[in-house]
């Protein structure tokens, strides 16, 4: 059982996209050479 939800957990958070990296996974995210820039994350009404 622990080695199924160890599978899950990897999967849920290195591979699956995330919205909050544009729809990237996080493995994709770091990856050098992308061809995007993130946009800084801020609050609404903050310069």
């Amino acid at each position: 059982m622990k080695a199924i939800i160890e599978a899950w957990r990897r999967d849920y958070n290195e591979s699956r996209p995330h919205s909050a990296l544009l729809d990237f996974a996080p493995e994709e995210f770091v990856r050098p050479g992308k061809d995007f820039e993130a946009e800084p994350l801020g609050f609404a009404g903050q310069p």
